[in-house]
């Protein structure tokens, strides 16, 4: 069978995957108002470095990138407010990478809230991907479970 066009194109060869991930463990950490949130282990990782030692995911093709990173909150203290932000080389655009958290009145248990955040992003060779806790206020809040996942999509 003879080859056309449409077929041979190399637009049309699906490359190799290219992704990386990190996840933390179950047990609760304690925010540092603007340092990386801890991800024990590497997972799945293509093309990309995933490294737990500087929980960072570093990029090594130019392309356009889903980042997507989840975490569970425990606010401690009711009224006083936390977010997560996606950081790209040190710097965050609070508004499209960020998540907040903040417990509602009254006493009683602490409050377990799950959240998470998507952007696609155009990103260059040897960007480096963090999570970071901010407005951190001491002893109000923890984290559990924390996951980065990049994956370039274009």
């Amino acid at each position: 069978m003879g080859c056309n066009s449409a077929c041979c194109n190399s637009s049309f060869i699906s490359p190799q995957p290219i992704f990386g991930s990190l996840f933390g463990e179950n047990t609760t950490i304690s925010p540092v108002d603007n340092t990386n949130l801890e991800f024990s282990t590497a997972g799945p990782t293509s093309g990309m470095i995933a490294n737990p030692l500087t929980n960072s995911i570093t990029v090594n093709t130019f392309g356009v990138y889903e980042i997507n990173f989840s975490l569970t909150d425990r606010g401690a203290v009711a009224g006083v407010p936390i977010q997560y932000s996606i950081f790209l080389n040190n710097t965050t655009n609070v508004i499209v990478s960020t998540i907040f958290f903040q417990r509602g009145g009254g006493g009683g248990a602490d409050s377990l809230d799950p959240g998470a955040k998507t952007i696609l992003i155009a990103l260059n060779t040897n960007d480096v991907i963090t999570v970071r806790a901010t407005n951190v206020t001491p002893g109000t809040h923890s984290y559990i479970n924390p996951t980065l996942v990049v994956r370039k999509i274009g």
